[in-house]
């Protein structure tokens, strides 16, 4: 029969990175929905602000071009309120 000797420290270290992981992962699973809803908030604002100025054929474009979506996003930060 073995007896091993409990180490409190090492258990109380080890519980800690347990934790610390676990917290990191949820913490990340909540930036990333963030992230997604503030990129659809984006996208629906720079949608609207093209509409109402009567930019339908850069609306159309921007949804079927990121590129031309994010350089739009770029070019009207400031009326849009979006922070990038």
């Amino acid at each position: 029969m073995f007896l091993t000797e409990y180490d409190e420290e090492k258990h109380i270290e080890m519980e800690r990175e347990e934790s610390w992981e676990e917290g990191r992962i949820e913490g990340r699973e909540e930036g990333r929905e963030e992230g997604r809803v503030e990129g659809i908030l984006c996208t629906s604002n720079l949608l609207n602000y093209l509409w109402k100025n009567g930019r339908n054929e850069d609306a159309d474009r921007a949804v079927r071009d990121i590129n031309y979506m994010k350089e739009l996003m770029e070019k009207y930060k400031d009326e849009l309120s979006i922070n990038l």
